[in-house]
């Protein structure tokens, strides 16, 4: 077990004495810190990619009986499932990438610190380039008019191509002309 002062960015002013430590859990190292006067204890599962709602579930679950034994002493214990999906599935608390990419650019809006503003808009573009935030797709409300206007037409050229596909004359003349095509004939 290590001490070592780490800056509180709540407040800059003051530094704070805090305990780091790290643990073995299920499958990882979990480095966690601890502010002795209210000693908690939270664990975050990231997954960046599917993965089966029985192994998300198994794993937190595999968490949550760690840290209940691990940190008994502790007053707060819990586990934070960051995914790119909405499931929440059994953890204590759930981020998606995009509330996470949201936060950042929100954030990043504010800040005056050009540095700090700037290392912000490249997580939340890391984010983009993953595929982990919002898409942003064009509004189609301008096409909707348009389109209904033309599905008459299609409707109407679809029951055309379905009456020809039914007309024996339209089947012969349609495979010959198909299969001269193949060959190489051209039709004159």
């Amino acid at each position: 077990m290590n001490s070592r002062w780490i800056h509180n960015s709540a407040s800059p002013a003051k530094t704070m004495r805090k305990k780091t430590r790290r643990s073995q859990l299920a499958a990882g190292l979990i480095s966690f810190s601890v502010v002795r006067s209210n000693p908690s204890v939270l664990v975050i599962e990231c997954k960046v990619a599917p993965d089966s709602r029985e192994n998300i579930v198994n794993q937190i679950t595999n968490y949550q009986a760690r840290i209940k034994g691990v940190f008994k002493n502790y007053t707060q214990k819990r586990t934070l499932l960051l995914t790119p999906f909405t499931d929440r599935h059994n953890a204590d608390g759930h981020l998606s990438w995009t509330e996470v990419y949201d936060a950042l650019s929100e954030t990043a809006r504010g800040l005056c610190n050009e540095s700090e503003k700037e290392v912000l808009n490249q997580f939340a573009k890391f984010l983009e380039i993953r595929n982990l935030a919002n898409m942003k797709l064009p509004s189609i409300t301008q096409l909707l008019s348009p389109l209904k206007e033309v599905a008459p037409l299609l409707a109407g050229l679809n029951a055309i191509f379905e009456s020809l596909r039914n007309d024996d004359i339209a089947k012969n003349y349609f495979l010959a002309t198909r299969c001269n095509s193949a060959n190489g004939i051209q039709a004159r």
